[in-house]
């Protein structure tokens, strides 16, 4: 992650990186629908010792389709609250993964409605869906059931904007190196010879 922390000549971070996929991502067939039992002595062992180190020079992290220990990943309290939050990074971006919280209608959560499974991805620490449109379909529901509180849309919208205050993206854009950069950039020659070096 040296990379990662680097900025350009006006203190702009150059790169925002997340940290995926967190964690006891080790399989891609039946993912989303597959929890592990991990003992405590297993899971800060083998499986959150690199996001732990990392986290601090990350922007955040990308939450798994996996469930540990029965509770999916995107909606795991323990592991997002307690550990991500409040342990190692408070200001740390939560994103789930596409189509995670969908996913939570299936095992190993089952999840009532859509509603619910909006509202438990939020309250237990994720801040950005991704790859569909539960939170913008029913979360308005989920606080109007109960299910979640406006604070809790506030709190992932502040954790959410806060990356993009960082690289200045509301300031004067001459202020960064990269309004350097335009459509003379693009796929220019000397990117298409790197592209082609690298095929």
């Amino acid at each position: 992650l040296r990379y990662a922390t680097q900025v350009d000549t006006k203190g702009y971070p150059k790169v925002l990186a997340y940290l995926k996929h967190f964690t006891a991502y080790s399989r891609e067939e039946t993912r989303g629908f597959d929890t592990y039992n991990i003992s405590l002595h297993d899971l800060f062992d083998t499986y959150l010792p690199q996001f732990e180190h990392a986290i601090p020079k990350a922007t955040g992290v990308m939450c798994s389709y996996n469930g540990v220990n029965g509770s999916p990943v995107c909606a795991n309290d323990y592991l997002l609250n307690d550990k991500v939050l409040r342990k190692w990074k408070p200001d740390a971006h939560v994103t789930t993964d596409c189509g995670a919280i969908q996913n939570m209608l299936n095992p190993p959560l089952r999840a009532p409605s859509l509603e619910h499974a909006a509202a438990w991805a939020l309250n237990n620490g994720s801040d950005l869906e991704m790859g569909t449109t539960v939170w913008g379909d029913h979360l308005l529901s989920a606080i109007q059931h109960n299910l979640t509180t406006k604070h809790a849309v506030d709190t992932a919208f502040r954790r959410s904007y806060l990356p993009h205050f960082r690289v200045g993206r509301f300031d004067d854009p001459s202020l960064s190196d990269w309004s350097v950069f335009d459509e003379r950039h693009i796929y220019s020659a000397r990117h298409r010879a790197i592209h082609s070096a690298i095929q």
